[in-house]
């Protein structure tokens, strides 16, 4: 569980096609990502990622974020309900998402549950060199993405989740 306050949308989304995305991923409204190539076999897709310009909202267009604490929240439908594929095709299976190594983090794989919406959280904390704005999260799994969010709230330490207090009737 993470505590989330001033989660945002990345200031600027394209897919691997160069198209503008950031529409379909400000907000969760089932207005998804589509732009991947299909495969034949269930709940894949050629290689595709989303890139993201992680710069902070309210901080200066230059400015990159503070990586002391960085969270993405991917939303989406994940379409990965059946594994037959991987053994069907001689083509580079990644499986899960992953943020690249051509984008200067460190690489790093982020689970998939399978089936219908879910949000997937990706600690990037203290894997993105300083000064880094832009990442790209790439996968070949036929991942609708509706909404990504950047989350930098502070480490919340101090959170407590209260015990539930009941009695039980007798």
């Amino acid at each position: 569980m993470i505590a989330s306050r001033y989660a945002h949308p990345p200031i600027g989304a394209w897919d691997d096609r160069g198209n503008d995305v950031l529409h379909l991923i400000a907000q969760r409204d089932r207005k998804y990502v589509t732009s991947f190539e299909d495969l034949p076999f269930a709940g894949f897709a050629k290689l595709h990622w989303i890139e993201l310009d992680l710069v902070c909202v309210g901080c200066a267009k230059t400015a990159a974020i503070d990586h002391r604490r960085v969270h993405g929240l991917f939303h989406g439908d994940f379409d990965v309900r059946s594994g037959s594929g991987r053994h069907q095709s001689d083509s580079a299976v990644r499986g899960s998402p992953r943020c690249a190594r051509q984008m200067g983090a460190r690489r790093g794989r982020y689970g998939v549950s399978a089936g219908l919406e879910r949000t997937m959280v990706a600690d990037l904390t203290g894997k993105l060199p300083s000064g880094t704005r832009r990442i790209r999260i790439v996968n070949n799994l036929k991942i609708y993405w509706d909404a990504i969010r950047i989350d930098q709230t502070p480490d919340m330490n101090a959170m407590r989740v209260p015990k539930c207090r009941w009695r039980r009737r007798r």
